[in-house]
């Protein structure tokens, strides 16, 4: 519905309540009582330490410490040494959606330093990345078909998506080397899952705690096209009498890119975290920027293969034209940062996460006036400032969980397209100036319910809503739009033997209109959020050397968003306009295996089967492969570690101008790494603690398949994987 009123943050009251409600039961809870777990369980929970390194996902049945990549020692447990120091992966067993966590060793071992995180996910069954060009150009990806503005990811749990479009761009979070693990969530999630983007799943980054003892550790590496990066961690241990510690990540690179034209022009990272100790619970603080500016890649034709080979990135080299390269280039500063307090006593759970995001910088590109033929450098901008808070609540008794929290946020954004005179051309007014406000609201209620051991159903219930101002400054217009639902959902465990689970989970989602809802073709007053009901059920099972999963899928779209044509009522034309749908399912099977074959040698085998079509059209969704395969040997023996894995992508379509489509033809990924920790006796005698050389091998086949295509259908623009390439680095701990 249409509306003339501006969009105002909302909930600082309810927000604070909350925090001194839940301060007052935790005051008024004795030290007596049982704690959260299964019926019967009366085991009381410590508070969690400061700085404490990740916890192992699998089940534990003994204890070991090994070291990884980034040197630090940490605490695993049973078959947790082979699914997550050498396959990466590993599933939570106890959950009522589908969780996998990429560990360390996928993340920091076996993917490159210069790749972004999505490229440590490329093993996950029903996961697609297309990625070219610059090293941090970014990347896309897709989880069960769904595209990544339809999926919600987050670090430590703070929604990073655009409240405009949902849209999402890697290469502004932070580097690898900062990463501790991700979780990959494909489905809807449950009442508790916030943000706006959770339609297809959720993606969670995990940053890097600090550790208990104080390093230094610096790290180089270089690699094909020039690249290069360097940088160093800074670990302060633990001081204020064992309740503080913080960790500082610094990081820089550069290179040529895989195309001709496509170089990082440079990327600076800054990662701080701190986490104390304080008399209730933790208090986190954390901050992360991000400086980068890098070239486009365009793709080429046939035709500019054929008379200037492959390594032709589609832009010229003439500055009096729109497409040379000089002109078509990216320059982006982000920063991110987040104030988290937590509480755990006795039977009740309390935590507020306040963040702030702030984003500057624009995609410039060469502009020609249509009618003099005057060249103008148009640099498209975007600012944007959003902060958020999200609560939440939970209190245990024996039989059951309650949980309650709200997620609110508010975002400012300017999109402004600056022209630039070029060879003495006279000023212009900017292409566009648009304002879009958002502010969204989340309460959600949820019921964790043990009726007797071994089983547990979770109901719950979110209700979420948005407002969104739109200011065509240019012409003074003001548009406002306001969508809610109401969203339930339900999720069930069982146990039905030691190491073998079942799982099944129901979850409604919404996601409302981008905002170019105002301004593709002729705006639609009616124009609903895209709805749909998500199933799944699986099993999970972690026996002896052998753990996995496999899972059955279905979500079901009440209602999507698409551009359709229509004739003018006078027969004068046709005009486009963004209208609801129904009929589109994107359904599936996925497999997860990890095994250990003896003390040294591991693998995985994952497979995913994707079912997507529209019953209500003919066109084919694009970029949904029907089969994603993976396949990997993991190896560590005395000091060395390496592997080599398979990424198989059946043929997908793309869409290209004039509602045509073009056929990505099937094709395999096969990389590799290694990796040697050099013995502490020996290093020790050099007056360090630790040392660490790699390298990493992309696309070793050198199979420079096409991943995209764009344009006219005529004569597609392609655009193509990258080349084979190599990086090498060097870790040494002070």
């Amino acid at each position: 519905m249409l509306f003339n009123k501006q969009v105002r943050p909302a909930l600082p009251l309810l927000l604070t309540g909350g925090v001194l409600m839940a301060s007052a039961a935790i005051a008024a809870t004795t030290d007596a009582g049982t704690n959260k777990g299964q019926a019967g369980d009366t085991t009381a929970a410590a508070p969690a330490p400061a700085a404490a390194a990740p916890a192992a996902a699998a089940p534990a049945s003994k204890s070991m410490t090994v070291s990884t990549t980034t040197l630090d020692e940490i605490s695993v447990t049973g078959q947790a040494d082979y699914l997550k120091l050498l396959t990466g992966q590993a599933q939570v067993p106890d959950a009522t959606r589908t969780i996998t966590t990429v560990t360390q060793a996928q993340i920091q071992d076996a993917t490159s330093p210069v790749q972004d995180f999505a490229a440590a996910l490329t093993n996950q069954p029903n996961f697609f990345r297309s990625h070219t060009g610059s090293n941090d150009s970014g990347s896309d990806f897709r989880l069960r078909g769904f595209q990544k503005d339809h999926l919600n990811v987050m670090i430590d749990g703070i929604p990073i998506n655009s409240s405009d479009d949902g849209s999402v761009y890697t290469n502004d979070v932070t580097n690898n080397y900062a990463i501790s693990s991700i979780d990959v969530m494909p489905g809807a999630g449950s009442a508790s899952t916030v943000g706006l983007s959770n339609f297809g799943g959720s993606i969670d980054v995990h940053s890097k705690d600090p550790q208990p003892n104080f390093y230094v550790q610096p790290y180089l590496g270089v690699g094909s096209f020039h690249a290069k990066q360097y940088g160093a961690q800074i670990n302060t241990g633990s001081f204020l009498n064992d309740s503080t510690s913080a960790i500082l990540s610094l990081s820089a690179r550069d290179g040529d890119g895989y195309y001709d034209h496509t170089n990082t022009k440079y990327r600076n990272d800054a990662t701080f975290k701190a986490i104390s100790k304080l008399p209730l619970g933790k208090l986190t603080l954390y901050f992360h920027s991000t400086d980068q500016s890098y070239n486009y890649y365009r793709g080429i034709t046939d035709a500019e293969k054929a008379q200037y080979g492959k390594r032709y990135n589609g832009y010229n080299e003439d500055p009096k034209t729109t497409n040379y390269y000089g002109y078509n280039y990216n320059k982006y500063y982000n920063n991110r940062t987040y104030i988290k307090y937590e509480i755990h006593r006795d039977k009740i759970d309390v935590s507020n996460q306040l963040y702030y995001y702030h984003g500057s910088g624009y995609g410039a590109s060469g502009y020609s006036d249509y009618n003099t033929g005057d060249l103008y450098l148009e640099k498209s901008w975007n600012k944007t400032n959003q902060v958020g808070n999200i609560f939440r609540f939970a209190y245990d008794t024996k039989y059951a969980t309650f949980k309650t929290g709200v997620y609110w946020s508010y975002q400012n954004t300017d999109h402004v397209a600056n022209l630039n005179p070029l060879f003495g051309a006279p000023a212009k007014s900017p292409v566009y100036d648009e304002t879009v406000k958002n502010s969204t609201e989340q309460p959600y209620i949820e019921v964790e319910i043990r009726p007797f051991k071994h089983f547990t159903v979770t109901p719950g219930l979110k209700y979420a809503r948005i407002d969104r101002d739109f200011y065509n400054n240019s012409y003074n217009e003001h548009q406002t739009v306001s969508y809610n639902r109401l969203l339930p959902s339900l999720g069930m465990n069982y146990q039905l033997l030691e190491g073998w689970n079942l799982y099944a989970n129901y979850t409604r989602s919404f996601k409302p209109p981008g905002y170019n809802q105002f301004y593709s073709g002729r705006f639609n007053l009616a124009l609903a959020p895209e709805e749909a009901d998500s199933y799944e059920v699986g099993t999970i099972w972690d026996k002896g050397p052998w753990s996995g999963r496999l899972t059955l899928f279905d979500t079901h779209y009440l209602s999507y968003i698409r551009s359709k044509s229509f004739q003018e009522p006078n027969g004068s034309g046709t005009f486009s306009q963004l209208v609801n749908a129904g009929g589109r399912v994107n359904q599936g099977v996925e497999l997860e295996n990890s095994y250990a074959f003896n003390s040294w040698l591991s693998g995985f085998a994952n497979i995913g089967y994707l079912d997507a079509y529209y019953s209500d059209h003919g066109q084919p969704p694009t970029q949904s492969p029907r089969n994603t395969d993976a396949l990997g040997l993991r190896v560590k023996y005395n000091g060395w570690s390496g592997g080599i894995s398979a990424d198989y992508t059946s043929a997908y379509y793309v869409s290209l101008y004039d509602n045509q489509y073009y056929k990505i033809s099937s094709h395999v990924d096969t990389k590799a790494y290694a990796k040697y920790d050099v013995p502490d006796a020996i290093v020790k005698n050099w007056g360090v603690k630790k040392m660490s050389f790699s390298v990493n091998l992309d696309n070793l086949l050198n199979d420079q398949y096409v991943t995209g295509a764009g344009y006219g259908p005529a004569n597609p623009r392609k655009k193509y994987a990258e080349p084979f390439n190599v990086f090498a680095g060097m870790y040494v701990r002070f």
